[in-house]
């Protein structure tokens, strides 16, 4: 069993939001477990799409999250 890389992708513009669906869903080794944009509706919208929970508003608050790898 091969143990997945948490990651957070922070900046969710057009290619932010390409490289946060690519990881969820063609990267076997990672899981997207977080999403950061200053612009909160934007970061909650991409959250959605891609299916996870964690959204921040801060490059910091992604950096500080213990549960994230990269």
């Amino acid at each position: 069993m091969t143990t997945k890389l948490n990651l957070g992708v922070i900046g969710v513009g057009a290619m932010g939001a390409r490289h946060a669906l690519n990881l969820r869903r063609h990267i076997p080794v990672a899981r997207l477990a977080a999403v950061a944009d200053q612009d909160a509706q934007l970061a909650r919208r991409v959250a959605a799409e891609v299916e996870i929970e964690r959204v921040y508003e801060s490059a910091e608050r992604v950096i500080a999250d213990a549960g994230i790898q990269a």
